[in-house]
């Protein structure tokens, strides 16, 4: 089985697939559209209280069993496998249109050179979505070939590499952006103790630190599946909440000082990164569009191996494929259904979107229930075994009682 090279390889890697596309427009868009303070503090609030253990637990499984996600989950039960093959399937799906929307992101870096939206970025971004289909196909095809040649090369000579050179790359461009933006001004965002008594808030708050650490993807027990030595699970958990949550408020701060006074389309978190920004771009200069892209497209590529990563331990576990089948059958399926999302647009990437991030939450529920409930003793001795220090009494009843009724009320306030 792959092995990191170090430990540090794993961090960044798990730093890598935690932060993805989302921080920075999802995060930043109902962060701005709540305009209240307060959503930060219930968003770090949620970090700590949801993200954290779960993603504990997470890394806990994948370096106890040191497997693919389906069979880590068999050993539990066998009907508890499901669930794993469920992870995977699921990241399959959000595969599709995450690689596309990464297509139309390297579409508006080159676009950015020349400021190609002019001044009607909405009549650009609905005939490029809808009109432009070639460049997008085009496109798709080279992000799942960039992919499929990363994780094809291995986890310490693919994944591992582009890792540690992609992820301190992201954090620097992204400080570069900020510092660059301050002269403009960075506005003081209202706050209200009545805030915090808004259940809509708390719901977008505890969803997004549920949907930013990579939780209920597979992609955290796999990685840390790869360690072979003994790992500070705890520790890794904060380090990589940490910079998790650091980027996002990062972006955010950064995107407040970019827009200035643009008007934000209320639609969706879409409109924020490709109507939005390139409309306050055309103020910044062509060098701000190049760099704010860049930076999303390292985000959602490093987000992307690790979802690819998910089934390619499972190809290898469970049909006995090599790395380079699994790796092109990984990246196959999902491109082939991207061709058909291309011509959807805009509403399918929607559809999909809402889809997944439905499942993905009925997913971590299940997964908090049958870790919390029936495999939560195994944890904490392995735990034990590893860092000296099972799990305390106060967290073992929290994972057990609390964070299942959490996670099931975010997934109400999905479907409801």
């Amino acid at each position: 089985m792959e092995r990191w090279a170090s430990k540090l390889g794993f961090l960044l890697a798990a730093i890598g697939s935690a932060i993805g596309i989302g921080n920075v427009w999802r995060f930043s868009y109902i962060a701005y559209s709540s305009g209240t303070l307060a959503f930060l503090l219930i968003y770090l609030f949620s970090i700590l209280t949801v993200g954290v253990p779960l993603l504990m637990l997470e890394f806990s499984l994948g370096h106890f069993s040191k497997s693919s996600v389906p069979k880590a989950f068999s050993r539990i039960s066998r009907p508890a496998g499901i669930l794993g093959w469920l992870m995977v399937f699921n990241c399959w799906m959000i595969s599709v249109y995450y690689a596309l929307i990464l297509s139309w992101i390297l579409a508006y870096a080159g676009y950015s050179i020349t400021l190609a939206w002019g001044h009607d970025p909405i009549g650009f971004f609905q005939t490029f979505s809808t009109e432009r289909i070639e460049i997008q196909l085009l496109l798709l095809v080279f992000v799942w070939f960039f992919a499929f040649s990363i994780v094809k090369s291995g986890v310490r000579e693919g994944i591992e590499y582009v890792s540690r050179i992609f992820v301190p790359l992201m954090w620097a461009l992204m400080a570069g952006l900020f510092m660059l933006s301050f002269e403009r001004g960075l506005p003081v965002l209202p706050f209200s103790p009545s805030d915090f008594l808004d259940l809509k808030l708390w719901m977008l708050a505890l969803g997004q630190a549920f949907f930013s650490l990579s939780v209920a993807f597979g992609s955290m027990h796999v990685y840390a599946g790869y360690v072979r030595e003994k790992l500070e699970i705890r520790k890794s958990t904060i380090i990589t909440a940490l910079a998790d949550s650091g980027f996002s408020f990062l972006s955010f701060f950064t995107l407040l000082l970019i827009l200035g006074n643009t008007v934000v389309p209320k639609e969706d978190e879409i409109g924020l990164a490709f109507i939005s920004v390139p409309l306050a771009l055309n103020q910044l200069g062509a060098g701000f569009g190049l760099v704010f892209f860049s930076v999303l497209f390292l985000l959602g590529i490093t987000s992307l191996i690790a979802m690819v990563e998910t089934a390619v331990s499972a190809l290898e576990e469970r049909f006995g494929f090599g790395r380079t089948r699994a790796s092109g059958t990984a990246c196959l399926l999902p491109l082939l259904f991207g061709f058909l999302l291309c011509l959807l647009g805009k509403p399918g990437i929607i559809l999909i979107d809402g889809l997944g991030a439905a499942i993905l939450v009925l997913l971590g529920f299940m997964e908090s229930v049958i870790l919390g409930w029936f495999f939560l003793p195994n944890l904490s001795e392995h735990l034990r075994a590893t860092e000296g220090r099972p799990i305390g009494r106060k967290l073992r009843f929290w994972i057990k009682f609390v964070l299942p009724a959490i996670l099931f009320l975010v997934l109400l306030s999905r479907l409801v």
